[in-house]
C-alpha cells in the first residue's frame, strides 16, 4: 500500500551483465592484457544510484536491482557503464 510521503510511481531496473567491455586500464608493469573495473550508474530525473564495482572484469555479472522514484510518466532513465578508475 502506497504511503502519502512516497512518490506514486517508481521504476525498477535490474542490471544483469555486460559483455566484451573495452579494456580501460593498461596491462601494468609486465605488459599483460588490459582490464576494466566496471560499474553501472543509473539516473532517473534527479535520482541516481550505482551498482557495485566489478574489479578487473571485461564480462561482468551484476544481477542487481534498483528501485527509483519516478513522478513523471514520460521520465527518461539514463544508464552508463563506466570504469571505476576513470571517474
Amino acid at each position: 500500500e502506497p504511503k502519502p510521503e512516497e512518490p506514486a510511481n517508481s521504476l525498477l531496473i535490474t542490471i544483469v551483465r555486460a559483455r566484451n567491455l573495452p579494456a580501460m586500464d593498461s596491462g601494468g608493469l609486465f605488459g599483460g592484457k588490459g582490464s576494466s573495473d566496471p560499474f553501472v550508474k543509473i539516473e532517473v530525473q534527479e535520482e541516481q544510484t550505482s551498482s557495485t564495482v566489478k574489479k578487473r572484469d571485461l564480462n561482468p555479472i551484476w544481477v542487481e536491482s534498483f528501485e527509483l522514484p519516478c513522478a513523471e510518466k514520460d521520465a527518461t532513465a539514463v544508464i552508463h557503464v563506466l570504469d571505476y578508475d576513470a571517474r
